[in-house]
Parts: C-alpha cells; structure tokens; sequence
C-alpha cells in the first residue's frame, strides 16, 4: 500500500499535473485499489488528446476520511509503444487510440467514457435544449464534466425548464459526501443559477467541501464553474478568501489574466506561475513566458519560454522552436526541428501546420496530411483549408481526390465565418475542377460574402467578371465592386487589383493605375505592393511592363528593412540580375535559399522538388542571365 501511494503522488501537483503513466484504465483501478482508496468517480479533462488525454480520478481515502483527485494518462505511454498502424508517430494516432479506448469502456458504462461521449454530441448541438438533452443521462449518473456543462448552459443560455432535475442529481450525489457535487451546488445557490439564491446554504456547503478534501480543490472547483459559466466575480466570495489564496489557486487566477491579457500582474502572482509546484508539465513558467512578452522584457520571457520548453509544455516548445529558427542561426536545425515535433505531439496545432507544410515542400504526400490529421480532428479551422488544399492536388498517394476537397469546402461553407472556404469552392466550381462547371454557384458563393464587405471577395469576384467567369467579360458588373476594393483601407487587396490591371488589363490607363495603387501602398512594411511593383518592373516578359532601373530602386527601398524576409529577397536578387549585376544576384539569392531552408528545417532540397524556382534562378545568375517570369497573370513570388 505504502508503495501504491508513493506512485500516486505524481498526479496531484495542482493546478497543472503531471498524468500518472500507466498502461491501460485497469492499471489506473489497481492502481488505486492497491493504496486502500476507493474510486468515487471519473472524467477525462479534454474532448481531445494533447500529449496526454488526463483521465482525473475521485477517490475517497476512508482512513483520513477525505477525498483526493488522481491524474493519469495512458494514450501517450501507449502511442509509444511499437506498432504498424499508418499514423502511428503523427498527433492522430492519439485520437485513435482515445476512440478505441473510449469506446470500449462505454460499452461497459464506465462513467468517465459515457461522460465524454456526452459531452461530444451535446457539442455537435446548436440548441441549448437539445444539448441539455444529450447531458442529462450522463449527468443522473454524476458525470462531472456533463454537470459542468448543463451549469454553463442554464447560467450563459438559460431556457423555460433547462434545470429541471439538476438541483436534484447534486442534492442526492451532496448527501453522498461528493465534494464535487457539493461545489457546483453550493455555485447554483450563490449565483442564482436554476436553486434560488441562499448565501448560508451555498457557504454551508463550500465549508463541507473544503473539509473533505482541501481548500485547494474546491477553489479550482469553483474557479472552473465561474469561468464557464461567465460568472468572474463569483471567486471573490468571502468564505472562499483563504481557498483563492492558496498558491495553486493564484497560479491558476493568474494564467486567467495572462489570457486576457491585464496590463499589470503584482509579483505574487508571477511567484505563483514561477513556482516549482506549477510547473509539472511546465504550465506555469508558459504562462509566464506570454505575460513577460506581453511586457516586452525579453531576457525574462526566454528564460521562462526555456523552462517550460524543458519541462515539456507544448505551447512553449513551439515558441521556443519558431524563435530559434528566426533569432537564433547557431541553434542546429535539427534542434528546432525537434522541438516543434514535440510541440506537434503536445496538440499545438500550428505545430501541426507546419510540419505538414514542411512535409509538402519535400514532396512527402502522405505525411503532410497524416501531420494535418489531429488538428483537423481537434476542429483547427486552417487545418482543413490546407488539408483541402492537399487533397485539390490529387496526389495519388494521398488517396483523396480533387472532389473530396470541392466537397470539404462546399461542407464549410455553411459556416457564415468561411468565406475562405467559399472562395476556394468558388475557384474550383469556375474551374471544373472536382465538380462540373458552375460559374453561377461560383457567382453565389462570391456574392454572399462580396456583399458582407469582405474585400477578398470582393476582388475574387470582380477579376472573375472582367476575365469572363461568369459569363461574357463585364466590366459594368465589376466597376461596384472594384470601387469598393479602392475606397476600402484593405491594401492587400487594392494590391491584388494592381496585380491584375499590370499584368492583364488592356490599356495604358489600366497599367497608370497599377502603379499609383502599389504606390499608395509602398510605405508599408507589411504590404506586398513595393515588392510586386519591383517584382513586376524587373521581371515581366512584356518589354513595355519592364522597367529594371526602376524595380531596382524599389528593391534597394526594401533592402532598408533588415529583417527582409526570403520571399521579398528573391524580388531583389531577380532586380539585381535584370540590372546586369549577376554576382551580387547570385550572392543574394544564396541567402534566399538559406533563410528558406532555415525557416523550414531543410538541409537541402532536390532540384525537382524546387517548387518555388529558387534554386534554378540561383543557376540563372550563375550563368549571368536575368529571370524572366512566365507565368500569366502571376506576380510576386
């Protein structure tokens, strides 16, 4: 027993614990059998795995008559472990493992898989009835997380009848000498949610609470119900005073204001963050790090951004892992490439984006969308626009097609937020491609979100009108919109237009146009419009559109900037060249392929896989010729 119990410390580190590693769920119940506890109840703390999928266990210690919480994981211990499936060593082979387990436990009623799979369908839900139906049955057997959520619903979307039974099921569970259950009703009494508001009763309550177990976990409790339930000021409670003072406690409140980002933390709460005790999985030192950048000291950010990397939290290891790509050259790239593969595992699904992009650069197919696949899962809305985009290319190997895409966006496209999506279905339907022609759907989809006043849009759709999309060229329906597009502040687009009038329209005013709207917008750092128009002025195969002494003026103005990145220096690099100076071309183009390979993690990059033509215009200046682009329409780089 005295054993069973040294294992168990690990779990309890709050308010962010280190999972105790076990093998399987029987594991977690001998486990705790074996220390003389008695389980209480159960829940997963997340819908979807991150480096771990904590399974947090109640159990009832009857000698010191008080209950404790128990965190353990066994999805990461079993990913691990050697297999043949095709996803094993990408974050999905997580979510397939959570599947299998969790599906399995469910149809032996285990309450911490029925809870979950509760609350999954209530959010598939739009209704809040409908999702307080899907809650109930998991919730009358005391499933924590579907309780949290019928309290968030009747608190933040209440509806004529949404707490029916709820006061009865923590009654009944309270009477047990459940001290979860006790929390959320002694929350329901204070805050006047569903039970009538009764100061004494929600007190009484908090005191029992914190009797049984500690005053650390019915304060967490409670912080955890006032925040889903939109209720901040429901933790300045006076009999919750001590309890919110604990340092766990202040760890917590304090990564709440680095999320909302308050202007000014006292130093306590920066202890709290920093404290060995908050920094199992590194969480704490996280949290840290985000506040002290918010604060711009930068010396201080690092070192915690380190500390939480090495203790294994996944948002920092991606942060840490982007910083040494960009400001730290003498770091190994396999180093930072490390790093963010790790922060991939932990969830971070930028880290996922990137690993998979890194993957399509190298031709490798299959694992740019085995990378993609747990973000998608976790719901990572550029995730599936890049997993769509993969599959538009109809790479054989991948084994989705053109039309799976098409049909993706056509899927997200019923979200009002997904104009991109719209867009990219509006491209392919005009194209034919993985759906038969349709211009007036494309028209429609266009139209929904032109007329929102989204510019990108906006444009999309008047190029289409002038280029004959949708029907006859017509300049007459794209003269609206284009006057939009210029009265508008949006320069990304006013520099999309310019693009289009310098390289496709059909006069001298149309290219007189262009360059007054790259002009415009030249001054600023994070508009393409001095690069295109220097791009466009040196490497047009027009000899009318060609101005080398020009876009080598516009380019040495970029050079000021000494950040420039790898996409803009290929602009100067091809000026140099269409100016005569071929070595210095040659030497700028080297520092193109170097930051690109640096950003990416590559260690060099077949010439058949030079996608974007770096490496051959590197060639081109080595033999003293100029890059001349050829590819209608296009500008930039």
């Amino acid at each position: 027993m005295a054993l069973s119990r040294e294992a168990l410390k690990d779990g309890r580190q709050l308010p962010w614990p280190k999972p105790i590693r076990v093998l399987g769920p029987n594991d977690v119940y001998a486990l705790i059998n074996a220390a003389g506890l008695e389980v209480r109840n159960e829940y997963f703390e997340r819908l979807a795995p991150g480096r771990y999928f904590p399974l947090v266990v109640v159990a009832w210690d009857a000698d010191a008559g008080k209950e404790s919480r128990y965190t353990f994981d066994y999805v990461e211990v079993v990913s691990q472990l050697k297999g043949t499936n095709d996803y094993q060593g990408y974050p999905f082979y997580k979510n397939l493992l959570v599947d299998f387990f969790v599906e399995a436990q469910a149809k032996t009623n285990q309450l911490g898989a029925v809870d979950l799979q509760a609350i999954r369908a209530a959010r598939q839900m739009d209704v809040a009835e409908a999702k307080v139906k899907a809650l109930r049955v998991s919730a009358g057997y005391g499933g924590i997380q579907s309780l949290r959520a019928w309290i968030a619903i009747c608190a933040v979307r209440p509806f004529k009848g949404c707490g029916d039974g709820l006061e009865d099921i923590l009654l009944g569970l309270s009477e047990q000498k459940r001290v979860t259950p006790m929390v959320m009703l002694a929350f329901l009494h204070a805050e006047n949610i569903v039970a009538k508001r009764n100061e004494a009763v929600a007190d009484g309550l908090l005191s029992a609470a914190i009797r049984l177990s500690s005053e650390e976990d019915v304060a967490l409790e409670y912080l955890v119900l006032s925040r889903s339930a939109e209720h901040p000021k429901a933790t300045a409670r006076k009999s919750l005073a001590g309890a919110m003072a604990q340092p766990s406690v202040l760890a917590a409140l304090a990564a709440e204001k680095v999320q909302k980002r308050e202007p000014l933390l006292p130093e306590r709460d920066l202890q709290a963050l920093a404290a060995t005790s908050s920094n199992a999985v590194g969480a704490g030192q996280s949290w840290l790090s985000q506040y002290l950048l918010q604060q711009e000291k930068e010396e201080r950010q690092l070192e915690a951004m380190r500390l939480a990397t090495e203790a294994g939290d996944s948002a920092a290891q991606q942060a840490r892992a982007y910083y040494l790509i960009s400001k730290s050259p003498q770091t190994s790239i396999s180093q930072a490439l490390a790093l963010m593969e790790s922060a991939a595992q932990g969830g971070e699904a930028a880290a996922m984006r990137y690993l998979s992009t890194r993957s399509r650069i190298l031709q490798e197919w299959k694992s740019s969308e085995r990378w993609l696949m747990g973000a998608v899962k976790a719901g990572d809305g550029d995730a599936m626009l890049s997993l769509a985009g993969l599959y538009e290319q109809d790479h054989a190997d991948v084994g989705q097609t053109a039309k799976q895409a098409f049909d993706w966006y056509v899927t997200m496209s019923a979200n009002p937020g997904a104009a991109e999506a719209r867009r990219r279905a509006a491209r392919m339907a005009i194209k034919g491609k993985g759906t038969a022609k349709d211009s007036a759907r494309a028209e429609k989809w266009l139209l929904q979100d032109a007329q929102a006043n989204d510019h990108a849009s906006q444009l999309l759709l008047a190029i289409g009108y002038l280029d004959g999309d949708h029907g006859a060229e017509s300049v007459t329906k794209a003269k609206p919109w284009i006057e939009k597009i210029l009265v508008s502040d949006d320069r990304d687009a006013k520099v999309g237009y310019a693009d289009w009038l310098y390289h496709k329209g059909k006069s001298v005013e149309d290219r007189a146009l262009a360059k007054r709207l790259w002009a415009d917008g030249q001054q600023d750092e994070a508009s393409w419009a001095l690069n295109n128009m220097a791009w466009a002025y040196c490497t047009s195969v027009d000899p009318a559109a060609r101005n080398p002494a020009l876009g080598l003026q516009y380019s040495e103005e970029m050079l000021k900037n000494a950040d420039l990145d790898w996409g803009k220096l290929d602009t100067v690099a091809a000026c140099q060249a269409a100016n005569g100076d071929y070595p210095t071309a040659a030497q700028t183009q080297q520092r193109v392929i170097a930051q690109f390979f640096r950003y990416w993690s590559l260690d060099s990059l077949p010439p058949d896989k030079d996608e974007n033509g770096y490496d051959a215009r590197l060639k081109l200046y080595q033999h003293n010729k100029p890059y001349l682009d050829e590819r209608a329409g296009l500008s930039g780089n």
